[in-house]
């Protein structure tokens, strides 16, 4: 239930504060869109498949290509990590943005991003793990039960993927707190969401099904009009997003600065 209450709040507090989610994200968003379309829609790529037109966009090399994309890759890194600062710091610090020009706190961006590579290697060491044991159990599960072991061992990589999620939702508070400025360890942040489990465990099925949903739609519009698909999917994949930046957000500030949400007692 407090799964759902802190997604419903992280959800609302993007549009009821819609004129601020503007300011914060829209000037990033145009950067790294921009940067997108002007790397790929000249490099003979159809934007709305992703293949080369006519095999041109191999005319200029493949490593050009692999050179472009980590290029965009880190063009959209820093428009994310630009918003999503800013974002925390509106909501928890109370900085209202008055200009369209968001501020760009080197310092604080420059913190969210090591705690963010942190995160990033942990749990790339984690899947890791997780693959090598779960090839161990295919092997004596389809060795025993052959294909029969196939439904099992779905299962299974269901369970773990959601286990990683309710784990990544409890440590991914030092995100905000890196924004706003805030000392904070994974093991602390482990701490302070002791608790935390089934809301977190919820939350990751609900953003599993939003993303199945969009996704669904997308499949559905896409027997009308690519056009629409890719507008509708982009809107609501975008609502979506912002949606998760601000469960983070939430997430700290309910069980780090013993913040209260609607409807729910710490």
């Amino acid at each position: 239930m407090k799964g759902f209450l802190i997604f419903k709040h992280a959800l609302f507090m993007v549009f009821r504060n819609w004129k601020e989610a503007l300011m914060i994200f829209l000037l990033p968003l145009v950067v790294a869109l921009g940067a997108f379309f002007l790397i790929f829609g000249l490099s003979g790529v159809n934007l709305m498949t992703g293949m080369p037109i006519d095999g041109s966009a191999f005319h200029e090399g493949v490593g050009r290509l692999i050179g472009k994309t980590i290029f965009l890759a880190v063009i959209g890194a820093i428009c994310f990590l630009w918003s999503a600062v800013n974002w925390h710091r509106f909501v928890l610090l109370e900085e209202i943005p008055t200009h369209w020009i968001p501020d760009f706190k080197i310092g604080r961006v420059a913190a969210y991003l090591g705690q963010a590579t942190l995160l990033f290697f942990m749990f790339l060491f984690i899947s890791f793990v997780m693959a090598f044991i779960l090839a161990f159990i295919s092997s004596v599960l389809v060795s025993a039960a052959g294909m029969g072991a196939l439904y099992p061992l779905i299962g299974i990589g269901l369970l773990c993927n959601l286990v990683v999620g309710m784990f990544f939702y409890r440590v991914a508070a030092v995100l905000p707190a890196a924004a706003v400025g805030e000392e904070l360890s994974i093991g602390e942040a482990m701490e302070a969401t002791d608790d935390a489990n089934f809301a977190a465990f919820s939350l990751v099925l609900i953003t599993f099904a939003a993303n199945y949903g969009i996704q669904f739609l997308a499949g559905v519009l896409l027997g009308f009009s690519h056009g629409i698909a890719f507008g509708v999917t982009m809107s609501l994949s975008l609502v979506l997003g912002l949606a998760n930046i601000s469960i983070l957000t939430t997430f700290y500030g309910h069980y780090v600065e013993g913040r209260e949400i609607k409807g729910t007692v710490r």
